[in-house]
């Protein structure tokens, strides 16, 4: 797959959010649509179980353990910061989601070269990004600090949520964690970062359902820590 800024679909990225909000009360998946622009990810940056993940691009400059700012290339020693990848917002997205970002096709010059300024540099620091992403996704998944786990997506739970979207919606999921799954014990269900059953993720997911539409409404009130990119 090539590495590049992406779309997501908005369809995956509400069911992330539901997922998260029936299992959390609230929602660190990031936003993604707004009224005058969507927000694209660079990836993938990581694969944790044949799963790919996603780093927001924000517009912000955010300085901290797990961001990375963006730069565009020096220029007689100097650089200018364009924004940030916060990887405590990255999420696991299937290809079938993915949309690329056509940066030709973008009016606007300015807005084109930032972009492209953005790209280039994410581009050159792919090994950098790579390794700050498994040091965040680590980090958070054996963590025990309230505050840093309040303010960072459950990348294990959006996992089970990825592959229970991939099932419902009949999307092939990869090789090996198909054969993970297929090797995966029925008793073997918790949320232990081993592979889940399929039932089960079935059972959870039809849950997940059949309270959206009550929930639906509420939903805008308990996304209360995902981030403004």
């Amino acid at each position: 797959m090539e590495i590049n800024f992406y779309y997501i679909k908005n369809e995956y990225i509400d069911y992330l959010k539901r997922v998260e909000i029936e299992a959390r009360g609230f929602t660190c998946v990031p936003n993604t649509q707004y009224s005058s622009r969507n927000k694209f990810l660079f990836g993938a940056c990581f694969e944790s179980n044949g799963i790919n993940y996603f780093v927001p691009v924000s517009h912000q400059i955010k300085q901290g353990d797990n961001n990375i700012v963006i730069t565009t290339k020096p220029k007689k020693r100097k650089s200018v910061k364009l924004g940030s990848l916060r990887f405590a917002y990255m999420i696991p997205v299937p290809n079938n989601c993915l949309v690329l970002l056509n940066i030709k096709k973008i009016p606007e010059y300015e807005q084109k070269r930032r972009i492209n300024d953005e790209l280039a540099f994410c581009r050159r620091s792919i090994d950098k990004i790579k390794k700050q992403a498994v040091k965040t996704y680590d980090s958070i998944t054996s963590s025990t600090n309230k505050k840093l786990l309040n303010n960072s997506c459950d990348f294990k739970l959006l996992e089970e949520a990825y592959i229970t979207y991939c099932q419902e919606n009949n999307i092939e999921l990869p090789k090996t964690l198909q054969e993970r799954i297929d090797q995966t014990k029925p008793e073997q269900v918790s949320r232990t970062g081993s592979v889940f059953s399929p039932k089960q993720l079935s059972k959870n997911a039809a849950k997940i359902s059949e309270k959206h539409d009550r929930s639906h409404g509420a939903d805008k009130n308990k996304d209360r820590n995902k981030p403004d990119l």
